[in-house]
């Protein structure tokens, strides 16, 4: 981004005026100001031809009084330079300048080698036949530019703008001639040259220079009174002359300091002359006197002013046709030793003369000090305040006299410095990444090291860990084994509890048999009477576990007198056997069983008044006593049954199944065991049928 800041320069031959001035809410800002002398001898004949002493003068300049912009635009006077308003077709810019290029030496008066030279299109003119358009050309010497140039670089200024000082000090007064009706000249009272500009319809359309300055004052001065240059600049500032004294009505006075008589009532402006004024103040003794040499020599050379300045302001009007009148005169510069100055040019060309004491359009950025000093160098500081003015509100600068080639060269050297620049940032960019990296990287080896740390402390633990899984792999398929046939298993408490139940206190089971899966059952016994016998029966056909699906032989083992058993009675096939012992009377009759009760084969016929399916036999405790506590032989006829007087005991075995639910919640309770335990069944309630296995369902499978 270019440097919103910019240092406008101005010189003389003994003096350089210095502005700083930035962009601040859409208005030029004055920072800084400098005024300073310039030492004899760098300039000589009009030429600069000491640059080093210049450039060292401009540095002290800069850093006594802070400037801090590095960029700056200078102005040359007009003297030194060329303007002039030509008409060409109208075409483009590139084809402008081709046309002043071929025409270049009918324009200056300068050798087309040695010259410098920029235009602007200033408007289309419409009144001649083929469209045209009015060119303002501004040309200066190269070999007059070169040495400027260098002061600069020797400055440490970035020279981004040269122009003619007529051209950059009415920018500063648009108020003043914007849409005004007659035109109006800006006078720049400078060193030894006034340059004049005359604006009219909005544009600029002349500028003349004319030989006179402050120093034709004070030449004058320095002669007259044997003064030295300064000298005889603090004499005219500080002893300042009315211009318009003479012009002025006299007053009355006391005797003793001396008379003026009013003006005779036949001189109707009240004007005097001069002469007679100064003997009336008692000024003078007579007409040789110091003070009226000295007077009389300043109005001589304002005289030659105003008689230049109206011939520049005739040739202006002529120029123009009669088209454009002058009738405003702005006056800057060195201007500040004359009283009554803007009076005494009105009266001598009749025209509005105003002079400038107040810099407008500029904001101002000084502090109380700067501005107190400002006070009265307004009107020297137009110049420089109005090049860095218009140089700071245009991205452009126009009428420049810089010569292109270094504007191109400084812009492919500016594109270098933005592509280095751009490189340096990328590779800060990147170093920048790079460090950031490496430091997150030694954090990380830090944290690793922390983390080596921990894990050495913990890997006795994970080794011992490990150990212990490497055993349960290995004892895996074992568990996996035994968890599966537990879950096979019936639930025998349940089994064995029902079983209790069911039998009699009369009646003791001998043998036992179960299969693998628990699903059938084979018992063996004894039953001490045929009635307990037929209960027992009915016991276990109500029972909905254990379900009774064969009844084997009953036998009966009588006990003889001297020990011997009888032989047997009734049977079928099944377990039951014959006889053993003596041969014993058969009980008596026949069973009578319940009118069409469904009974398993081999059961027989039911004992009078039993009835299966309506006998309920509870549960009783078995080896329960007789009632009324009697012992000895009734406890024995007890268990034979009342009906003997010998002891029988009555020999059973039944066949049977398990009720298929209670062996499914046997298999659900080992199944959600082997499932925790990794043995791969599924948990409780999701087996799934298997033909192969009793109960039809494969513990553990999904169904």
């Amino acid at each position: 981004m270019a440097e919103k800041k910019i240092i406008g320069i101005d010189f003389t031959h003994h003096e350089i005026r210095l502005a700083q001035v930035s962009y601040s809410r859409g208005l030029p800002r004055l920072e800084r100001f400098a005024i300073g002398p310039i030492p004899d001898g760098v300039f000589s004949g009009g030429r600069l031809v000491e640059p080093v002493r210049l450039a060292e003068t401009i540095k002290d300049l800069l850093r006594g009084y802070r400037f801090n912009a590095k960029r700056a635009i200078l102005g040359i006077s007009g003297r030194y330079g060329v303007t002039r308003m030509i008409t060409l077709p109208k075409m483009t810019m590139a084809q402008t300048r081709d046309a002043i290029n071929l025409q270049l030496n009918q324009y200056v008066p300068f050798p087309p080698a040695d010259s410098l030279y920029d235009f602007k299109s200033l408007r289309e003119l419409k009144e001649e036949e083929q469209p045209s358009q009015e060119v303002l050309l501004v040309a200066t010497r190269r070999s007059s530019i070169s040495p400027l140039m260098r002061v600069m670089k020797l400055a440490g200024l970035n020279l981004v703008g040269i122009k003619i000082t007529t051209l950059a000090s009415f920018g500063l007064f648009e108020d003043l001639y914007l849409d005004a009706e007659q035109a109006v000249a800006f006078v720049d009272v400078r060193e030894s040259v006034t340059d004049i500009s005359f604006v009219a319809e909005n544009y600029f359309r002349l500028a003349r220079s004319i030989e006179f300055g402050i120093s034709n004052l004070t030449e004058r001065l320095r002669l007259k009174l044997s003064l030295t240059r300064e000298e005889a600049i603090e004499h005219l500032y500080k002893n300042k002359i009315d211009l318009m004294e003479s012009y002025r009505p006299s007053v009355d006075l006391t005797a003793e300091e001396g008379s003026i008589d009013q003006a005779p009532p036949d001189d109707p402006d009240g004007i005097r002359d001069p002469a007679e004024l100064d003997r009336q103040l008692g000024l003078v003794k007579g007409d040789d006197t110091v003070e009226k040499q000295v007077r009389d020599t300043v109005l001589r050379a304002m005289g030659q002013f105003v008689n230049e300045l109206m011939r520049s302001i005739r040739y202006f009007e002529s120029q123009q046709k009669r088209r454009s009148r002058v009738g405003r005169v702005v006056m800057f510069g060195y201007i500040g030793g004359l009283e009554g100055l803007p009076e005494y040019i009105s009266e001598q060309t009749g025209l509005e003369v105003t002079i400038v004491d107040t810099l407008t359009g500029v904001e101002s950025g000084l502090d109380s000090a700067d501005e107190d000093e400002l006070k009265g160098k307004e009107a020297i500081l137009v110049v420089p305040v109005g090049l860095a003015a218009e140089a700071i509100k245009k991205k452009k600068i126009e009428l420049n006299l810089v010569p292109r080639e270094t504007l191109y060269r400084r812009k492919s050297f500016n594109a270098m410095k933005f592509a280095v620049v751009v490189v340096i940032i990328i590779a800060a960019v990147l170093l920048n990444i790079y460090v950031e990296r490496n430091h997150e990287l030694s954090k990380f080896k830090d944290e690793e090291t922390s983390l080596q740390a921990k894990l050495d402390t913990v890997e006795p633990y994970y080794n011992r860990a490990t150990e212990f899984k490497n055993h349960i792999q290995k004892i895996e398929s074992k568990l996996k084994g035994i968890v599966s046939l537990a879950a096979l298993q019936p639930p025998w408490p349940v089994i064995i509890d029902e079983l209790g139940r069911i039998m009699r206190d009369s009646a003791w089971i001998d043998e036992m048999h179960w299969d693998a899966n628990g699903a059938s059952w084979e018992i063996h016994g004894y039953c001490v009477g045929t009635d307990e016998m037929q209960r027992l029966i009915v016991n276990f056909w109500h029972s909905d576990m254990l379900i009774i699906t064969e009844v084997g032989d009953l036998d009966s083992d009588v006990e003889s007198d001297d020990g011997s058993l009888g032989s047997g009675f009734g049977g079928g096939s099944g377990m039951g056997g014959g006889g053993r012992g003596a041969s014993t009377p058969a009980p008596p009759g026949p069973f009578d069983s319940a009118a069409g009760a469904d009974l398993p084969a081999g059961f027989g016929n039911l004992p009078p008044g039993i009835e299966l399916g309506t006998v309920d036999p509870g549960i009783e405790p078995m080896y329960k006593l007789p009632p009324g506590g009697v012992t000895g032989m009734e406890i024995e006829f007890y268990f034979r049954g009342q009906q003997y007087i010998y002891p029988i005991r009555y020999e059973f075995g039944f066949d049977g199944t398990v009720n298929q639910a209670v062996m499914q919640s046997g298999r659900d309770m080992f199944g959600d065991l082997a499932y925790l335990a990794g043995g791969g069944a599924g948990p409780a309630g999701t087996g799934t049928p298997d033909p192969t296995v009793p109960g039809g369902v494969t513990p553990g499978t999904t169904g």
